[in-house]
């Protein structure tokens, strides 16, 4: 159920953005990943039991916990859920024996400026972009232009 809810408010939250999104492949990836021992979902709901934020957490072999895939439903009470669900992920994150949380980076100002609020550091990132093969010769020209540019840890 957790890893249903970090699918469902993953999409509301891209939406809610104007970011692009794929949810007809994300379901499916979530569902793979569910049952793994290397990840783990929260949900912070509210008094009506209604989930307003959840994260799916990936755990690396270098005892990274990595912030993969999350979203919040937007309410008076999401900031706190989002606090209370982050707490309690890096909380499971430790008792796992990860000794760095990695918030993943985000395509958003303010939410980058959130996860600086716990003291995350930004750290140079590069990520991948798919595009058709006959485009490939363009990356190398492109690539400071089409990575984006940081994440926080």
């Amino acid at each position: 159920m957790a890893w249903q809810a970090v699918a469902e408010l993953h999409q509301v939250a891209r939406e809610r953005k104007g970011l692009s999104s794929h949810a007809h492949n994300l379901k499916p990836l979530l569902a793979r990943l569910a049952p793994e021992r290397w990840t783990f979902a929260v949900v912070a709901v509210d008094r009506q039991g209604q989930t307003v934020a959840s994260g799916g957490f990936v755990l690396l072999e270098d005892g990274t916990c990595v912030y993969a895939f999350g979203g919040q439903r937007r309410s008076a009470e999401s900031g706190r859920a989002s606090v209370a669900m982050l707490l309690a992920a890096m909380r499971e994150a430790t008792q796992k024996g990860c000794t760095r949380f990695d918030f993943g980076g985000s395509q958003d100002d303010g939410v980058d400026q959130f996860y600086a609020e716990f003291g995350a550091d930004v750290v140079p990132m590069r990520r991948w972009v798919k595009a058709p093969r006959w485009f490939a010769w363009a990356f190398p020209r492109m690539w400071k232009v089409w990575t984006r540019p940081t994440r926080h840890r």
